[in-house]
This record gives C-alpha cells, structure tokens and sequence, in this order.
C-alpha cells in the first residue's frame, strides 16, 4: 500500500491516464521511455490513437497558419503506419471536417495510401514458423503491414484511392519484387488505377530485370474486370486491348 505523501511517478498512473499524457503530449519519444509505458500504450484502443494522430495534425496546422480539411486530415493519418481501419473510422467519428461529409462525399474525396504500406512486402504465402516460446499477444493491434490488400480493399469501399506517379512505381514495382505471393495486391492496384507507365516504367524494367514475365504480363495485359467494362463502353464482346506501356521509347511488344 502506498504510503501518504510518497512520490507518484508516470509508472504508477493508470492506462486511462498514460493515454491523455501521450494525447496532450503530442510526443512519439513518450513509449520509448521504458518498458511499462511502451506496452501500455501499444495497447491503446483505437480511439486513443486517432485522438493522438488529429491533435498532432492540428498541432501542425498551427505552426504553419494552415486550416484542417478533410484532405489534409486523411493525409495525416495515412502517413502513419498504426492507421488502421478502425483508427479511420474513428477519426470519422471525431474530426469535425470528416463528420461533416455524406457517404457520397466521403467516395469523392480521393486519399492515396503511405509508402510505408508496401514496404517489406511478404514474398511467401505461408507463414513463418516461430520460434518455441515465443508468445504473441492478442492485444497487439493488427497492423495493415500484415495485410496490405484487406487495408486497401476496406479503404477503398469509403473513399477513393488516387496514385501519384511516385507513388504508383514505388507500390507496383516492390508487388513485383514480392512475387507470386503478391499478385492479388499488384491487380488491385492496377485496378484501383496505379499507372504500369509512372517513372518511365519503373515496375515493368523491374519485371525485365528479374525475368519475371508473370508480373509483366499482369502489367501489361488488361483484368477481366476492365475488358467488361471496355466491352460496356463500346457495346463490343470483342477481347480488350492492351495497356499502351512501354520500356523508355521502345513498344513492349518488342519483347516478346
């Protein structure tokens, strides 16, 4: 039993306090100040963690005499990569820019995905065995770096998904590296509208690279949900045609 007038320091506060401290904080060095508060706030519901990603937003909107926006808000929390589905939706619940708009509007408002969701992309489809002992809580917060496709589905469905060219060569190109494991995430991005021709090709000179003539056909020929939709425009059945992409000057065509 504590004892009257003893000192009280940050490990004997309760969760819900450690919680409004990281808030009000506003500090990603507060976890890394021991163990205890690390694994505490690891923990920390969704709700927590969108307070903690809007108050550092309009933290910087401050400094800079800048005003938040429903852009501005969902760029901010994409560039984290704790943002998961349920933090988005919080943050749907809380932000006022965000509360404000319909569903239709919220499928309007175009959102691209942080890089950091395609890095060290799984190049196996089963997983690794782990070692004996080895226990994983089943607190910890699934991370969309496990799952990248559901993510993207999930977040697809509310808004839409826009790729820069940077963006779109940095995504196709790391699903080619991946392999066969992530060719369901390479047709969704092409889907989703990721261009095969950003930085002069950047995916498909790495496809060449590797040998990877799987991959480059998944670049190159078009899905079958965009021949029907090709075939719905123009009122044909006939086959659809390929994406026009090309190796610097020379026609893909050329190697084959």
């Amino acid at each position: 039993m504590r004892r009257q007038g003893e000192a009280t320091g940050l490990l004997d506060l309760p969760p819900e306090l450690l919680f409004d401290i990281l808030v009000h904080s506003l500090s990603h060095h507060l976890p890394l100040v021991n163990k205890h508060i690390f694994y505490t706030l690891r923990h920390a519901s969704p709700f927590v963690r969108a307070q903690y990603i809007l108050c550092r937003h309009y933290d910087t909107l401050y400094q800079t005499h800048g005003r938040p926006s429903t852009q501005s808000v969902m760029d901010a929390a994409l560039s984290y990569p704790m943002c998961t589905i349920s933090i988005i939706e919080a943050l749907e619940r809380i932000s006022p820019p965000l509360l404000a708009l319909s569903s239709a509007d919220r499928k309007r408002l175009g959102v691209t995905p942080g890089r950091w969701l395609f890095r060290n992309l799984q190049s196996h489809t089963k997983p690794k065995r782990r070692k004996p002992g080895r226990i994983t809580s089943a607190l910890a917060p699934q991370s969309p770096l496990s799952d990248p496709l559901t993510f993207l589905e999930h977040l697809s469905a509310k808004y839409t998904l826009v790729f820069p060219e940077r963006e779109a060569a940095l995504a196709l190109s790391t699903c080619v590296r991946a392999g066969p494991a992530q060719y369901s995430l390479l047709r969704f991005l092409l889907q989703a509208g990721a261009d095969p021709g950003a930085k002069h090709c950047f995916a498909l000179q790495v496809a060449a690279t590797f040998g990877n003539m799987d991959a480059m056909k998944i670049l190159i020929e078009p899905s079958e949900s965009d021949v029907r939709k090709q075939e719905e425009r123009e009122g044909v059945t006939k086959g659809g045609k390929r994406r026009r992409v090309g190796i610097g000057c020379i026609p893909l065509a050329r190697y084959y």
